[in-house]
């Protein structure tokens, strides 16, 4: 996870969020790293991931948090859509609905990565999102104390 290269954005939020990512699984799955629609090809029989430049090993539930992250965000657009706001969230409902269906995870189970996701995506400077994670991120923080 991207989390200690987010550190000149974080400030002091870079230790609690570090403390959060801690607590979660490893995993040893194969993850992504930037799942969403423009990094999959549909053929007329399946469908294929491209673009794996950020594949990892860990738990596959923070790539879930994190295309999730992506659809939610009002500043990510994603080639040749322009996503508003209220399509983003269908999205993601949608995203989750079926990944949990076919997988069986559970909300907590990916909202838990979110904090860490918010985190990390500082690092990628998407114009106008920062203010928007960081606000999240307090949001977060401030929740669990």
């Amino acid at each position: 996870m991207f989390v200690r290269q987010s550190a000149p954005y974080l400030g002091d939020r870079l230790q609690p969020v570090l403390e959060e990512l801690e607590r979660l699984p490893e995993g040893s799955s194969v993850c992504h790293g930037d799942l969403h629609p423009d990094n999959v090809l549909q053929s007329e029989r399946s469908l294929k991931a491209i673009d794996w430049m950020d594949a990892n090993t860990g738990d596959p539930l923070c790539d879930v948090a994190r295309t999730s992250m992506m659809f939610l965000s009002p500043f990510v657009s994603m080639p040749p859509l322009s996503i508003s706001p209220l399509i983003g969230k269908q999205l993601n409902d949608a995203y989750l609905t079926e990944y949990s269906r076919l997988t069986g995870a559970t909300a907590a189970g990916i909202d838990r990565w979110r904090l860490p996701v918010a985190a990390a995506r500082l690092r990628e400077r998407i114009p106008g999102e920062q203010e928007w994670l960081l606000a999240y991120i307090d949001s977060q923080l401030e929740a669990r104390k």
